[in-house]
């Protein structure tokens, strides 16, 4: 996968405090203890956000870039939670992980969303 691809597409994903950790720390979305081994993401803000609503365990929205391409290699779905991920989700399964990380062009921590949550 060539990171200088000029098409490049943004995912989103909230988060809780262990894989915000993880991520600042590996610049990738690992798998982590009490987690899903694979990761899912969407393709607007606004939906992660309203997830977010549903999940009192996330605290933060973060963006990712990846060149458009990798998208034909990952899970597309318009099954998960449909009232809230209108556009769908990307799933990248634990086998793809190495690959969409080292697809990643730019990880940025967007937003904070506690206030949404109480904390």
């Amino acid at each position: 996968m060539d990171k200088n691809d000029k098409e490049m597409i943004e995912l989103f994903r909230a988060v809780g405090v262990r894989e915000l950790e993880s991520i600042k720390l590996n610049k990738a979305f690992l798998p982590g203890a009490n987690s899903l081994e694979a990761r899912q993401f969407a393709f607007t803000k606004t939906e992660v956000l309203k997830f977010a609503e549903t999940d009192k365990s996330k605290i933060m929205v973060v963006k990712t870039i990846i060149p458009i391409k990798i998208l034909d290699i990952l899970e597309f779905s318009d099954d998960v939670d449909p009232n809230i991920f209108k556009n769908g989700v990307i799933t990248v399964q634990p086998e793809k992980q190495d690959l969409f990380n080292k697809a990643i062009i730019s990880i940025e921590f967007l937003e904070r969303i506690d206030e949404f949550n109480g904390i």
